[in-house]
Parts: structure tokens; sequence; C-alpha cells
């Protein structure tokens, strides 16, 4: 595991203390948990689109039976990995 140095406002510090003091966490494990959370909806409204994209060519005839199978295939992978890592800290 790397070390890494970053820069945040002190009144979002403040923010952040205050809920790993209520969630029992440390800020190492705050920062790692959100920048997963994050990367994982940006990967999740990519996968959405992508879906959208292909049910649509699908619809229109473009698209063949296997394509569409792959990208629900995709879908239902990353679909997976977001709801695992839910984890509600309260």
């Amino acid at each position: 595991m790397k070390k890494v140095n970053i820069s945040v406002d002190d009144e979002l510090l403040s923010r952040v203390d205050m809920f790993c003091d209520k969630n029992y966490m440390s800020r190492s494990g705050f920062f790692s948990f959100i920048s997963a959370q994050y990367l994982n909806q940006y990967d999740l409204i990519f996968a959405i689109n992508s879906m959208a994209t292909a049910l649509n060519r699908f619809e229109n005839g473009e698209i063949a039976d296997n394509e569409l199978k792959d990208q629900l295939t995709q879908f239902s992978a990353i679909s997976k990995r977001f709801m695992e890592t839910q984890t509600p800290y309260r």
C-alpha cells in the first residue's frame, strides 16, 4: 500500500473527521473508501450508458443477440462490484 499526501480544505477536513469519529473510521480508511466509491459510481454510470446504447441498437436491429449478451454480462459484473462496495457507515 502506498502513502500519499493531499491538501484538504479545513472545513471539509473537519467534516471528514466528525464523520470518521462517528463511524469509527480512520481518515485513511475514509479517503480510500470514498475514492473507491467514486470510481465505482463512475464505472456504473458508464455501464448504464453503454447498456442503453446497446439496447437501442438491439431494438433497431443494429446489434446481434450475442453482442447484447456480452453487454449484459459486463453490466452485471460492474453492477455487482458496485453493490458489494455499498457499505453503510452509521
